[in-house]
């Protein structure tokens, strides 16, 4: 069914298995976490970490398990020793985003809440009038889907009771007979007139009114316009307070021009205001994204034979250049949360994570990440754009899915003419038609005949993923092809390059590979570089899909 995998910063857990963490003190503990499954998000408390979620079933053994999104998710479920001590209906899953969780374990009290502040919004709460007492690992885990994790962060136990109710950090609407503050209006109606003219000055006012809700949708739309912000009142960046700017540039989204535009004209220039001390927020630079031409103008400054600090940072930078190209190396940090999720305690890891931070290209604001899950799922890019941007449920996404090439969204051509076996919109349609192939034409550019498939998204796509199915033929199976990007037909870029690779070896198989690159393209196209299995040029292809962060207007 598959093993534990790590995409960026999330944890795909298939079917059946389960990564273990060990609690900070046995018996108690609080998780918080966020979540995407189309059901069974679950979470196991046990007294040792016992491999796959099987094996908790076996007799003697002792634990807890939180289900969230249990039957065909539709409920909230807590067992004991696998048998069902308490339900909450109507508690589901979400399988199109990332939602907050919280699950608290007080010696047999187990808490279950949802939002990103511990103890509040309790969904459920359960106390085992005979608590088993050896409680100390806490597994996370999946059923007959895949279920992805992201944000895990181990706790001490709550220090207080749950409460069934919003947090004071949300946007409330009064109660009735209560009328809301001046404050609460104007905070409200301040986070609707946000413009790049005055965003850094209702940020100040309401860091100085101590409004939470206010800053935070302050910080958001700065993250979202940070360009536009530096344009129209870049003269007032002193006024940003080291914890908001730290806040913005650790932001995987982020609207920039570029790591060196960040470091010279936010960091340096509000310094030279007298906003604060800059080298406090150096780490928070992406230097491994710098070019070596803008390293090099790094290194002319003054302020860098006067740091330690910075001339540390470059040179970290200058290592990862030196590793470009090698993926095992550059993907060297992901195996620290491979780690944690395999039973290593979970401690203070905010440095490693921010050097991990450092090697991931930064997304803008508009994208949408789109998350390579298990082969033939649904969470590409076609299949996205087939099911009007993501809006059909997951119940009914198959009945309303209409293929984007068809509907004009995206266009598929292909090397070969069409006919009944070589339709290029077949290959988006997830259909899987039984004889799909298309045959090599002459290339002017290289001199010899290819076969070839592409298809072009009308929106840039950052690629990390792509997955093809061969067709119900048991012949002809891919061998030596390439994965190329464009952003104009014109110029191609190699993705992805397979030589000999024997990885399809049967009719309707599905196959999947990460693509490691940091440019964003338009066209994609899956190029025939080698005779095939069966020694010919034809290439065999009945399902396409491509994942990554996709610029879509409409997110």
């Amino acid at each position: 069914m598959g093993t534990l995998s790590v995409r960026g910063d999330v944890l795909v857990v298939p079917p059946f298995e389960c990564a273990w963490l060990k609690l900070d003190k046995p018996g108690e503990g609080c998780f918080t976490f966020l979540a995407k499954a189309e059901n069974d998000v679950t979470l196991i408390f046990s007294s040792n970490a016992e491999g796959k979620r099987v094996c908790g079933t076996r007799r003697n053994s002792e634990f807890y398990t939180v289900i969230i999104g249990s039957h065909v998710n539709s409920r909230l479920v807590l067992e004991r020793s696998g048998k069902i001590v308490h339900e909450v209906a109507g508690v589901r899953a979400s399988p199109t985003k990332f939602t907050q969780y919280w699950v608290d374990y007080q010696t047999g009290r187990v808490s279950v809440g949802v939002g990103a502040k511990p103890g509040f919004n309790c969904l459920s709460q359960w106390q085992d009038p005979e608590p088993y007492m050896s409680i100390a690992c806490l597994g996370l885990s999946a059923w007959d889907k895949h279920v992805c994790y992201s944000g895990l962060r181990l706790m001490g136990r709550l220090c207080f009771a749950p409460q069934s109710r919003r947090g004071s950090e949300e946007w409330q609407q009064p109660r009735a007979g209560q009328v809301a503050s001046l404050q609460m209006l104007s905070a409200r109606r301040l986070s609707e007139c946000l413009t790049p003219a005055n965003c850094l000055s209702v940020l100040a006012v309401a860091e100085d009114l101590r409004a939470t809700p206010l800053v935070r949708t302050t910080l958001d739309y700065l993250s979202s316009h940070l360009v536009e912000v530096v344009g129209a009142s870049g003269h007032e960046l002193f006024s940003l307070s080291t914890r908001s700017l730290a806040d913005v540039l650790s932001r995987d989204k982020l609207s920039l021009v570029s790591e060196y535009w960040a470091f010279l004209s936010v960091l340096l220039t509000w310094q030279g205001q007298g906003g604060g001390t800059a080298e406090d927020l150096w780490e928070f630079i992406r230097w491994p994204l710098m070019s070596s031409s803008e390293l090099e103008r790094v290194e002319a400054l003054p302020c860098y034979a006067g740091s330690a600090r910075l001339r540390r940072l470059v040179a970290e930078a200058r290592r990862t250049h030196s590793t470009k190209g090698d993926p095992k190396k550059t993907r060297r940090y992901q195996n620290v949360l491979i780690t944690a999720a395999r039973g290593i305690e979970l401690r203070d890891q905010e440095s490693a994570k921010l050097a991990r931070s450092r090697l991931q290209p930064r997304r803008s604001p508009s994208a949408r990440e789109l998350l390579y899950v298990s082969d033939g799922d649904n969470n590409g890019v076609c299949f996205y754009l087939g099911t009007r941007r993501g809006e059909a449920s997951s119940s009914r996404a198959r009945s309303q899915f209409v293929n984007p090439s068809l509907t004009g969204v995206v266009e598929a051509s292909t090397s070969s003419p069409h006919s009944r076996f070589s339709s290029a919109a077949a290959v988006t349609s997830r259909l899987c038609p039984r004889t799909s192939y298309f045959d090599p034409r002459y290339n002017e550019e290289t001199k010899r005949k290819e076969a070839w498939w592409q298809v072009d998204l009308r929106r840039s796509l950052t690629c990390n993923h792509y997955s093809l199915r061969h067709d119900a033929s048991n012949e002809g199976f891919l061998r030596s092809w390439e994965l190329r990007g464009s952003e104009d037909g014109e110029s191609w870029t190699t993705l992805r390059s397979h030589s000999d690779d024997s990885t399809i070896v049967k009719a309707y198989q599905y196959a999947s590979w990460p693509v490691y690159t940091k440019q964003s393209f338009s066209i994609f196209r899956i190029v025939l570089t080698g005779p095939n299995a069966a020694t010919t040029s034809r290439l065999s292809l009945s399902w396409f899909e491509l994942y990554g962060h996709l610029e879509d207007g409409s997110h």
